[in-house]
């Protein structure tokens, strides 16, 4: 007989679930196994140990008296979970074990206790939570929170997960890393296996069996994942994985875990989450190039930005935190859509060219753009406050600013900032080109012409008062204008000017030729004589009369006399009045000793001293200090 014949009666078996083989299998597996093999991530961490048989729930049952255990439920090259009841407390829990080779090492168990004890420190709901940890008969276990659901994975091989679905679980991914971030724990295998969720949709990140702790790389083998670590101690830190093995998931790592291993920092998982996040979102892969999520299915362009960020090769241009790019999800997800829908193809994809990408690097230019436009706006009234005889040095300044922010917000167009740089700083330029070449040319002729219109004033007013003088016989005085029309110069003129008329007493005036009539008519009236004389400084307190006399006949019942400033005036005994000339006008008024007077008689808001043709007389301010005696 044959003895090789019996064995060619017995069917084959798949290695992996023991299914009868038909014919030649292809690679030796089932076509289920095959196929799920081929979906599977590898997560490479060194050399492939030898097989890992997982014992069976009988042989388990005999280590674990106070479990009963139910059913294997994942297993993997570097260990196995089996779903099991804790009877005294009457929970399930997840028994996760770890191949009998493992405990070869001699320092494992140190290693295995003290990186146990930091995983297990990680008290968040949205991470499976270690409830125990230890070795039972050569095997070292961890007892974990059961999660009744499904893996991330498999409801990838189901279908697209929607757009609304993922951008609700991301963000709870992203709550559950920015935990262990901050207790100082780097996940390192992010991907779809990694992240389940219970039948309530609630999320809970799994296996940080890759976990780097406090800086050092701790590697737990991955339960249910095809993980393989030969548990060397070559590395002289007190590490569970060799110093410079990559660890990780090839398709989920970022480029720096790939390139330099030990100086991976938790942008790496941001990274990853990226990767799993886009896969959420088209159903595939990043590829060569990367193209935006937008350019292959239609969903909201403003993903785009944020996935690519998250995607950035250069860790620095990445967002910094987990709890950001939460953030920015929950911004998208809480508001509309600014822009509308990229066009669809007519395959029903979005066109490719209908979304650019925004880079890191757009946004670092947008961000210089965005501090120039600022020192544009705020900067240019603040220099003209601090050095306000430079009338051009600020437009210059805020030009030149706002220019530079246009041309950088140009180059960053694609993302939002640079777009409102270029249209905010573009409207501002136009304002100051207009302010520049119309305002301000404007605002010199005006003050050209207000300088012109004064000085002609002030012409017509030395005429009057030349016009007011009597007519002798004698040479006439010759009355210089001074160049200084200031109030006080025309006080002092009306007072060199004053004549001796009947009522008064005081200074005789310098006598002047008469100019033809009609030049009097012509012009204004103007205050040629006052008592007590203006800027007088030792005019008796008490009661007195107030006298002041026009170049030309007043018009009956017309006066505006205004204090000059708060308490200026005295008080007044009687009503205002003309004498018979209609040119002195008179009131009685009690004066305090000591006190500095000041009306102005006709002034911008009241000019009700007017000439008997209604002629306003040329504003006049009248000043005098009483003696303090």
């Amino acid at each position: 007989m044959d003895p090789a014949k019996p064995d060619a009666e017995q069917p084959a078996k798949c290695p992996q679930c023991g299914t009868p083989l038909s014919g030649k299998a292809l690679a030796g597996l089932c076509p289920a196994c095959l196929l799920q093999a081929g979906v599977q991530a590898e997560t490479v961490t060194g050399p492939a140990p030898s097989r890992f048989e997982p014992p069976s729930v009988a042989e388990l049952a005999a280590k674990f008296p106070q479990l009963e255990i139910l059913e294997l439920i994942g297993k993997g090259g570097m260990g196995a979970v089996y779903k099991a009841r804790q009877t005294q407390l009457n929970r399930l829990v997840a028994l996760k074990i770890l191949p009998p080779h493992i405990g070869e090492d001699p320092a494992f168990a140190e290693r295995f206790t003290r990186e146990a004890k930091a995983l297990a420190m990680l008290n968040h709901p949205g991470i499976v939570t270690i409830y125990d940890f230890g070795r039972a008969d050569g095997l070292f276990y961890f007892f974990m929170e059961f999660v009744d659901g499904v893996n991330l994975r498999q409801l990838l091989q189901v279908g697209r997960i929607s757009a609304r679905e993922a951008l609700v679980i991301v963000p709870q991914i992203c709550d559950a890393l920015q935990y262990a971030h901050d207790q100082g724990i780097v996940h390192r295998d992010i991907k779809p296996e990694n992240i389940m969720l219970d039948r309530r949709g609630r999320v809970k990140v799994a296996d940080f069996g890759l976990a780097k702790i406090n800086g050092d790389a701790a590697a737990i083998a991955p339960a249910g994942s095809t993980s393989s670590e030969s548990g060397s101690a070559s590395s002289p830190t007190p590490v569970l994985t060799e110093s410079g093995r990559i660890i990780g998931t090839p398709k989920y790592m970022a480029p720096e875990q790939k390139e330099h291993p030990d100086a991976v920092d938790h942008r790496a998982d941001i990274y990853a989450l990226g990767v799993v996040f886009y896969q959420m979102l088209t159903g595939e892969l990043p590829g060569k190039p990367l193209e935006p999520p937008s350019s292959k299915v239609q969903l909201d362009v403003r993903l785009d930005e944020v996935v690519l960020r998250a995607l950035e090769k250069k860790p620095e241009l990445r967002y910094q935190q987990a709890s950001v790019f939460k953030t920015q999800i929950e911004t998208i997800a809480g508001t509309p859509a600014a822009a509308s829908r990229p066009p669809e193809s007519p395959t029903g994809r979005s066109s490719p060219a209908a979304s650019p990408a925004v880079t890191g690097e757009d946004l670092s230019i947008s961000k210089w753009a965005f501090a120039l436009f600022l020192a544009g706006c705020l900067g240019t009234p603040l220099l003209a406050m601090l050095r306000p005889q430079a009338e051009k040095a600020p437009i210059l300044f805020g030009g030149m600013s706002l220019a530079l922010a246009v041309v950088l917000g140009v180059k960053s167009w694609r993302a939002w900032l640079g777009k409102f740089v270029v249209v905010g700083s573009g409207a501002l330029c136009a304002f100051f080109v207009v302010y520049a070449a119309v305002v301000m040319p404007g605002a010199e002729e005006r003050l050209r012409e207000k300088a012109s219109v004064e000085q002609d004033h002030a012409k017509q007013t030395q005429a009057a008062r030349i016009a007011a003088q009597p007519v002798t016989g004698e040479t006439p005085a010759i009355i210089v204008a001074p160049a200084d029309e200031s109030p006080q110069n025309r006080h002092r003129q009306s007072a060199a000017n004053a004549a001796n008329h009947a009522g008064f007493s005081g200074p005789a005036a310098e006598t002047s030729a008469v100019p033809p009539a009609q030049l009097l008519a012509s012009q204004p009236a103007v205050v040629v004589e006052t008592y007590p004389a203006a800027g007088a400084v030792d005019v008796p307190a008490g009661e007195t009369e107030i006298r002041v006399r026009f170049s030309k006949p007043m018009s009956a019942g017309s006066w505006s006399w205004a204090t000059a400033w708060e308490n200026s005036g005295p008080d007044f005994i009687g009503s205002p009045h003309y004498l018979a000339d209609h040119r002195t006008c008179v009131v009685k008024v009690r004066l305090q000793p000591g006190k500095f007077y000041g009306w102005w008689l006709n002034s911008e808001p009241f000019k009700n001293f007017r000439d008997a043709a209604g002629q306003p007389a040329v504003p006049f301010l009248f000043t005098f200090q009483t003696n303090p005696n």
